[in-house]
């Protein structure tokens, strides 16, 4: 008999992740090296099953997740295990992966946390489960709280990652300087060119499949470099750092996500930042990370949002995804730009730039839908990769 739960994951749409929840849920966003999606799956040992997502996401969940169930009842009557994909934190999780059946977690003002309950036809809750109460802050309100939460899930996501061992690799990778207690894992296809520092004294360094290193470049940990990514000479990838999949970075990045797909590869200070997929910054892109005063950054995620303290003093810009920008673009502390735009200009961007904008030194326009799309579908296929139907539709809701 199996006892094992099924796992269903949900959006609730609450809180404010714009403008990195224009295309995904909440559940997708890389919260350490994982998403916090993956890191459940991890933690638990179970595939998801099924999904809740806000109705303006529907379609591309289920463009995105053909096999899943998304926004149904559930799909058999069993033990199921649900999960807010607002609840990122490792150690949470953990205990989430402990819950038995008819025990559930809540905060205090009854926001669901998780649960592992038996249901039929409906995700509601039984009546007779025992209900756990937790912290406030258990639950991602704002985008920006995911750097109160990178060290450690970053810590741990790769203290889960299991690499086949050839060796030692200053045995394997001849000329790369490696020092440090913590662990540094690499990947056998990885490839690390004479000159690479691998600097693990602050914490684990994880170089997934693939990856092409280039010298000299300084990688300090903790630090995960996804599968197929590129990292160009010069390049120095300081503490709290991750990079996913098919990435090109250059330049200085410190503290900082870059989701996957996108492009940083030249020079330019990234730091403190949560950049989306296929991002594209031209060289010199540069972006403030701690105000002047050392005060903490005020953010504005949208324009219709007011501008709230985030309680952080470094805190870079947040990118959403297709946003390109022009060389020697300039962001202040604490920018947000909305998916899809396109910064071309000369002097410091806006702190707050809605999606889909064609901005330049004469004027702030709207970016035509189409027109961006088929800039997207050029960009795609030169990593062999298609924009969905549902993705495009999207694209042209938020224009």
């Amino acid at each position: 008999m199996n006892d094992q739960p099924q796992l269903m994951i949900f959006d609730d749409g609450q809180g404010a992740f714009t403008p990195l929840t224009d295309l995904r849920a909440v559940f997708e966003l890389r919260t350490g090296k994982h998403s916090t999606q993956k890191r459940i799956e991890h933690l638990t040992g179970l595939p998801t099953q099924a999904i809740q997502v806000p109705k303006a996401l529907q379609a591309v969940m289920l463009e995105r997740y053909p096999k899943l169930a998304v926004n149904t009842p559930p799909t058999t009557a069993g033990d199921w295990l649900t999960v807010n994909g607002r609840c990122a934190d490792h150690t949470i999780l953990t205990q989430i992966a402990q819950l038995q059946s008819g025990q559930a977690m809540q905060l205090a003002d009854g926001t669901p946390v998780a649960a592992r309950v038996n249901l039929t036809d409906s995700w509601d809750w039984p009546q007779d489960i025992t209900v756990t109460q937790l912290e406030d802050n258990t639950l991602l309100t704002r985008v920006w709280q995911i750097h109160n939460l990178l060290h450690k899930n970053l810590v741990n996501d790769i203290e889960l990652c299991q690499f086949p061992m050839i060796g030692r690799i200053e045995d394997r990778y001849h000329g790369v300087t490696v020092f440090g207690d913590h662990a540094i894992k690499v990947h056998p296809s990885a490839t690390l060119q004479p000159g690479v520092i691998l600097n693990s004294e602050d914490g684990p360094i994880c170089i997934d499949e693939d990856v092409l290193v280039e010298s000299p470049t300084v990688i300090q940990g903790p630090c995960s470099i996804g599968k197929g990514s590129m990292i160009a000479p010069m390049t120095q990838l300081r503490g709290d750092t991750v990079i996913g999949p098919v990435c090109k970075v250059g330049g200085e990045i410190k503290a900082s996500i870059i989701a996957g797909y996108s492009n940083k590869a030249h020079a330019g200070y990234l730091g403190n930042a949560l950049v989306g997929y296929w991002v594209n910054l031209g060289a010199d892109t540069t972006a403030s990370n701690l105000k002047n005063t050392y005060s903490p950054v005020r953010m504005q995620l949208a324009p219709n949002l007011p501008r709230e303290d985030t309680g952080l003093a470094n805190l870079g810009p947040v990118i959403g995804d297709y946003v390109r920008t022009g060389i020697t673009t300039r962001m202040p502390t604490g920018t947000v730009i909305g998916t899809g735009t396109m910064i071309a200009q000369s002097t410091f961007t806006p702190t707050c730039v809605s999606p889909m904008r064609f901005i330049t030194d004469k004027a702030d326009d709207a970016y035509a839908p189409d027109k961006l799309i088929a800039t997207i579908k050029a960009m795609m296929s030169r990593r062999d990769q298609q924009l969905t139907d549902a993705d495009a539709n999207r694209l042209r809701d938020l224009g």
